[in-house]
């Protein structure tokens, strides 16, 4: 061959790379590693800078919102019940749930469906045994009252020894042994080619949420 036809041939070749990359799409991380960054931001408060590059900008504060979002459900459900406020217990409480998420807590993925816009991805999660927890509670708030019958009468008074007792049981929270399988659900992010968006995101995180904080129940 001359020199004229290997150019030719180099030429061709260059053009067929340009083509196949190309027809590789958009470089979204792969279906499993952007389950990964929910996961372990969820559970151990990591890879939170990678959610906004995976996902968009619906992600960039995730882990101060998810911790507003948190304290301000848990605190309207005691509204029911007192006036005390607890913003200080339900503080306390919230950094105990999630040290011990963190140390025990702990999660497994597997791709589904290897769909290049469609894929799904199944993830065991092992939460707390909130069942356990709960059990522990309970004994120790009745001793509480034993000990201070006053308690059974000053119902703000009660709520504080509460989460004092709840905080400290979370403390011996194990996981619970048989996870829970949920699936998430990927697609193109409309907005931006180069991310996922999670098609089933609402369903998704409310079952990973009942499997990370109602686990034994």
């Amino acid at each position: 061959m001359n020199k004229k036809g290997i150019m030719g041939l180099i030429s061709a070749l260059l053009v067929l790379l340009v083509v196949l990359t190309g027809c590789g799409g958009p470089n979204r991380v792969a279906p499993d590693q952007a389950a990964d960054y929910v996961m372990n931001a969820l559970i151990k408060g990591e890879d939170t800078d990678k959610l906004e590059d995976t996902f968009g900008s619906d992600y960039g504060n995730f882990e101060s919102d998810f911790k507003e979002s948190f304290i301000s459900s848990f605190k309207s459900q005691l509204t029911s019940t007192t006036t005390a406020d607890l913003d200080q217990e339900v503080n306390d409480f919230y950094d105990a749930f999630m040290a011990q998420m963190k140390k025990e807590a702990s999660y497994t993925t597997k791709v589904t469906n290897d769909d290049k816009e469609k894929p799904e991805v199944k993830v065991n999660v092992k939460g707390l045994d909130m069942a356990s927890v709960q059990k522990e509670l309970t004994e120790k708030l009745t001793n509480a009252v034993t000990a201070d019958p006053s308690l059974a009468t000053d119902q703000d008074a009660l709520m504080k020894k509460t989460m004092e007792l709840y905080t400290e049981a979370i403390k011996n929270a194990k996981a619970v042994e048989t996870g829970t399988d949920v699936t998430m659900k990927l697609e193109p992010n409309p907005s931006d080619d180069s991310q996922w968006k999670m098609s089933n995101e609402t369903e998704f995180m409310m079952n990973v949420a009942t499997a990370l904080y109602m686990g034994g129940y």
